[in-house]
Formats: structure tokens, sequence, C-alpha cells
């Protein structure tokens, strides 16, 4: 795919994800597909260029540096909101699990 193409479609679903305006819960859980579908896909392309020594090759080191920087925080800020919300899930489960031992105990 070409930059120019590339581009076009990373405009189009940005402009698709800023308009999203979720009213109940499948169309949250449809928002959240679609912004992981955009992160994944934008992941792939990010790949695409990182194995490429021809691609690589025309960044600079500071360039490459910031570009470093920013993904460090991404995944930083990502595996953060993962862990909380595998937390309070896991909390959850445990609650449950106990309350159904409390009701079967003779």
């Amino acid at each position: 795919m070409s930059t120019d193409n590339w581009l076009e479609m990373l405009m189009k679903i940005q402009k698709e994800i800023d308009g999203l305006n979720p009213t109940d819960r499948l169309s949250h859980v449809s928002g959240i597909v679609m912004c992981i579908s955009a992160i994944n896909n934008s992941m792939i392309g990010w790949s695409k260029w990182l194995i490429s020594p021809s691609v690589m090759n025309k960044f600079s080191e500071q360039e490459l540096k910031k570009i470093f920087e920013y993904f460090k925080a991404l995944s930083i800020n990502i595996l953060e909101e993962d862990m909380y919300w595998t937390r309070k899930k896991q909390k959850k489960k445990r609650k449950k699990k106990n309350n159904k031992t409390k009701l079967y105990r003779v």
C-alpha cells in the first residue's frame, strides 16, 4: 500500500473513531473493538517499517528516539489500563466465588 493510501485510510479511521458517540453497552463494545482494531492495524504497519532497514535508515537517531519515547509511554499507558481492568475483573470473580462458597457451606 502506498503511503498516500495508508494516510488516507488512517485519516478515515481517525474521523470514524472521533465521531463515535456510544449510547448503550453494545455500541460501547463496538467502539472499543473499532479502537483496538485501529491500534492493531497501526502496529502492524509500524512492525513492517521496523523490519525494513531501507525504511528505518531514513529516520535520524533523534527521530527514532522520539518514536521510542512515544511508544514507551503508549505501551505503559495501555498496560496500566489492562492491569487496572484485569484486577477489577479478578476481584469481582473472587467475590462471586466467595459468595457461592458461603451459600453452599453446611
